[in-house]
């Protein structure tokens, strides 16, 4: 398959159509040149390239992995590091303005991708704040992931970010669909990353909403990744939630001497933030250990 084959594949899993595309570019790339690229009957530049890329939010990253090809930093990565920035330093104006700064674009281009970068910095508002996320907003979010075919690290960020916010029953739905599909770019380490990360989060939310019988699957399918070193942040949370897990049937004494053993290694080799959250996860769990 060639990349115009393989791009054809990638905007009709994206549910996205050529004229949809084209829009999303600002019509700096005609209907007639995508649907010539598409039948490869015309070359296409790299600026035009990343503009298409760009309008299905599929990264160079992601692209040139199906190619063989080098590497890129994504364009979802800068703007979660903007949005994470405000949200670490609680400045709760700074979001609300990247907030509406998306909502306008999204209201004068049509382009949806701002409409979901919108949401996104809101879930970091909302959270900053203590308030919830309209209906509106877990509404759209979750019809344009429950529609997509092919999840690319773009969606895997968007609702891995999103994941306190919604609810129990599409939040395991969804990270669900995740497990059973996510076939394209299962291989790709960051994506790798992004999933784990995301099975947390929804473990997080199975605890928040006393779905603790829910957390066994999630711990096997961490389980069936395999992971090595690389990846010792979720090896030591997958080695918290099993112990969360045991705990309902162990009791409380051997989850604070568990926990104890990991954060006594944390602070041994001075991962502080990781301790903190170590300490926040099964306090967290412990709240509504006490509520059963």
């Amino acid at each position: 398959m060639n990349y115009s084959s393989i791009y054809r594949e990638l905007r009709k899993g994206k549910k996205q159509t050529i004229e949809e595309v084209s829009r999303a570019t600002g019509y700096r790339v005609s209907k007639s040149f995508i649907s010539k690229f598409e039948r490869n009957e015309s070359d296409v530049s790299f600026s035009r390239l990343c503009l298409l890329l760009d309008a299905l939010n599929i990264s160079l990253n992601e692209f040139s992995f199906l190619l063989d090809d080098s590497h890129v930093k994504d364009d979802i990565d800068i703007f979660l590091e903007q949005v994470s920035s405000s949200y670490y330093k609680k400045d709760g104006n700074k979001l609300q303005e990247i907030v509406e700064r998306e909502r306008q674009e999204y209201q004068t281009t049509g382009v949806y991708d701002h409409l979901y970068k919108s949401i996104l910095a809101n879930v970091f508002y909302c959270d900053l704040h203590q308030i919830k996320l309209s209906d509106n907003e877990i509404k759209s979010l979750s019809d344009y992931l429950f529609g997509v075919d092919y999840w690319s690290k773009y969606e895997l960020i968007i609702l891995t970010n999103c994941m306190t916010m919604l609810p129990n029953s599409i939040a395991v739905t969804l990270t669900d669909e995740l497990i059973n599909k996510n076939q394209l770019f299962g291989g790709y380490d960051e994506n790798i990353e992004v999933k784990t990360l995301l099975i947390f989060n929804t473990m997080i939310n199975c605890i928040n909403n006393n779905k603790m019988y829910l957390l066994q699957k999630y711990i096997n399918e961490l389980d069936k990744m395999n992971l090595d070193d690389r990846f010792l942040l979720a090896k030591i949370l997958t080695k918290l939630f099993k112990i969360i897990d045991e705990t309902n049937i162990k009791g409380v004494d051997f989850l604070e001497s568990e926990v104890n053993k990991l954060t006594s290694f944390l602070n041994y080799i001075g991962a502080d933030r990781l301790k903190l959250l170590v300490d926040e996860i099964s306090d967290n769990y412990l709240v509504h250990y006490s509520g059963n």
